[in-house]
């Protein structure tokens, strides 16, 4: 190495350990507001290759600092591994904030808060945990994490098709990854990888069942879905154009609050349910309007149950809608639901026989 090469390495070491703490910060920041600011579409491959580049920096940033740690004497290795820790801690912020905006689309807060809570846990988790970057037993537990969320909906995106079976496979692809790098770092760093081998035996079995788990209690969101718009109207129509002609109540601005949304019924008037949920290009499924009442005991009583095929690609979703006559006076809600009861959405309404509402008409 020559001299100013040597010059620019030790000046940037001494930046290292006088900004440490900021740099961190910086990174962290960076990483989320990119994010928020170029992530658009699940199934965009700017945005998938997006999150694959974040793993690729990860995996080489764990490579980087164990081999400098293998490695005793002094090398351009060991100065630049000074900074792998902050471009872990950059891939890392980076994948899960990026799972957030994904994830946080797809979900609803009644249904899907312990995943998110666990999602942003990750996420802050990564400023405050740095030191564990150290062991690589924690990096790996870290990446196999960002690699499940990853496939959970990358999988369906490849295969088209969505179901228990395809988080299965899920599950299966990021264990088979997380295998192969492990088997790599096997080669070029065996010590390290034994050292951390009990852990490691724990951590990736423990993480994978958590998130089945989750899963299966419907916890996780059903991404790659996502509900892009609902609502409840007094009469919808599909026109000719292929656009929705929608009758609807004029609300206050602050009636947007109201837990329950009020819908003044005329007799014998039906009540319409429209939604309209994106899927990915060349994935079509079913998804289904439950209709559901709260009887005199405070109980939810599903009343129907009213299913009908999306097809993916349109930006603002695939459009459609339930209609239900004979609906009582009362409190009422309509999720929005996956074949397998996953939640894309809900609706509350309370309808009621008084007064009357201005009925507005829009077409979209």
């Amino acid at each position: 190495m020559n001299q100013k090469s040597h010059r620019v390495l030790q000046y940037a070491e001494k930046l290292f350990h006088r900004y440490e703490r900021r740099f961190s910060s910086l990174f962290f920041v960076f990483g989320f507001l990119w994010d928020n600011l170029t992530l658009t579409r699940v199934d965009m491959w700017l945005d998938i290759s997006i999150i694959f580049s974040y793993l690729v920096i990860a995996t080489f940033g764990i490579a980087v600092l164990n081999l400098s740690l293998v490695k005793k004497e002094e090398s351009i290795l060991k100065r630049i591994s000074l900074w792998s820790p902050f471009l872990m801690q950059f891939a890392f912020g980076g994948l899960f904030s990026s799972f957030i905006v994904f994830y946080t689309r797809s979900a609803t807060l009644a249904a899907n808060w312990p995943f998110l809570l666990f999602l942003v846990c990750m996420f802050v988790g990564n400023e405050f945990f740095r030191k564990h970057y150290q062991r690589f037993g924690f990096q790996m537990s870290i990446l196999f994490t960002a690699l499940f969320s990853f496939s959970i909906f990358y999988v369906p995106i490849i295969v088209n098709r969505i179901g228990a079976e395809i988080f299965l496979l899920s599950g299966v692809v990021s264990l088979a990854a997380i295998g192969v790098v492990l088997s790599f770092f096997g080669k070029i760093m065996p010590y390290r990888v034994r050292a951390s081998r009990r852990m490691l035996t724990r951590s990736i079995p423990a993480i994978y069942l958590a998130i089945t788990i989750m899963y299966f209690t419907n916890l996780i969101p059903p991404l790659p879905l996502s509900l892009k718009d609902m609502g409840v109207y007094h009469r919808v129509e599909r026109m000719s154009n292929g656009g929705y002609s929608v009758v609807y109540e004029d609300k206050k601005w602050y009636e947007f609050f109201k837990r329950f949304e009020v819908f003044h019924q005329v007799r014998g008037e039906r009540v319409y349910v429209y939604s309209s949920v994106f899927a990915p290009t060349d994935l079509d499924t079913r998804i289904l309007h439950r209709w559901q009442y709260l009887d005199n005991a405070g109980v939810w009583q599903t009343a129907d149950k009213l299913q009908f095929p999306i097809y993916g690609g349109r930006d603002g979703g695939y459009r459609g809608y339930s209609v239900k006559t004979n609906t009582s006076v009362g409190k009422w809600r309509v999720d929005v639901i996956t074949e397998r009861g996953q939640l894309l959405g809900r609706v509350k309404f309370e309808v009621v026989s008084t007064g009357s509402a201005k009925l507005v008409t829009k077409m979209f």
